[in-house]
């Protein structure tokens, strides 16, 4: 079998026409549940979903094994992207441009948009929504699907830890030790929005030392002044957003700190031309997590759009 991808708490090989993902279980730590995943996997049958397929236990080894795609999300952004200029002025690296046109993001969009309702309508928080935890194949036709379904939890389940979520996917609710719910997941699809529709192929959340460092180890202190800069400080106006850090509104100099509470719209949606878009990328990406968009709705509004626009 060749490998596909080495982590800390599994494995992936390709084996002919199949990904298989092994698990020991000595080295499943909270939140990683090998039980529960093969539990929820074998619940969930949609085209935008990983297809299960069977299991095989070897001694403490759990072997899965799902369909086999050729690359991630992350990956195909990757791939579609074109060096625009030599170098950052001050920096060794590329400026690039992404390649991809409106009409083929929006074609991603809509799959990956369809994958994140079915599983919350199956009563699912996949908590860990980032774009590579999409796989993509371009054959026949482009086919987006998600999985990584490792730290995933039913809703009501009893299990709030906080060690969820990847760097920049991350929402304040979690960073916070807040409860969270499904809300977490529509906030990982706003940051993806944003990536999708970066001109430069980058998360518009992220900085370059951070891409030059992996995302790696990045601090959620990193994370709440990255989030502050794009999206604007919370405001003790805003009675909920006081529930975060109640203690921080207190504080003398924070009042002096304050971030522009209303950033510029394309430093954080470059390429959203359309006003419903613009709205419903807003209502998405709301820190708010009482406030932010449900998927139903999210997938509602992003119909209407699409419609708008044949």
């Amino acid at each position: 079998m060749n490998v596909i991808y080495n982590g800390p708490y599994s494995n992936v090989y390709r084996e002919d026409k199949y990904a298989v993902k092994k698990v020991d279980r000595d080295f499943s730590l909270p939140p990683h549940n090998i039980d529960r995943e093969l539990q929820l996997v074998k619940s969930l049958d949609h085209p935008n979903v990983i297809k299960f397929l069977k299991v095989e236990n070897k001694l403490d080894d759990v072997m899965m094994y799902m369909e086999f795609y050729p690359q991630n999300l992350q990956e195909y952004l990757k791939a579609n992207c074109r060096k625009k200029s030599r170098f950052v002025v001050g920096q060794v690296s590329f400026v690039t441009e992404s390649r991809l046109s409106l009409d083929s993001i929006a074609h991603v969009l809509d799959q990956v948009i369809e994958a994140i309702w079915f599983v919350h309508k199956n009563g699912i928080i996949h908590r860990d929504i980032k774009p590579s935890n999409f796989l993509v194949t371009q054959e026949p036709e482009l086919r987006v699907v998600l999985c990584d379904f490792s730290i995933s939890v039913a809703v009501g389940e009893n299990d709030q830890i906080s060690d969820v979520c990847s760097t920049y996917y991350k929402p304040l609710e979690v960073i916070f030790g807040l409860e969270y719910g499904l809300e977490i997941d529509v906030w990982g699809l706003g940051i993806m929005i944003s990536h999708l529709y970066s001109r430069s192929c980058t998360n518009t959340l992220f900085e370059e030392e951070d891409i030059n460092d992996g995302y790696r180890a990045i601090s959620d202190f990193k994370i709440i002044d990255r989030i502050f800069k794009r999206f604007g400080t919370p405001t003790k106006d805003d009675e909920n957003s006081i529930n975060y850090w109640p203690e921080i509104f207190e504080v003398e100099n924070f009042q002096l700190i304050q971030l522009n509470s209303r950033p510029r719209q394309l430093d954080i949606f470059p390429r959203g031309t359309d006003e419903k878009m613009v709205t419903l990328f807003n209502r998405i990406c709301d820190m708010n997590q009482k406030r932010r968009i449900a998927m139903s709705e999210v997938r509602d509004r992003w119909t209407q759009i699409r419609e708008g626009s044949s």
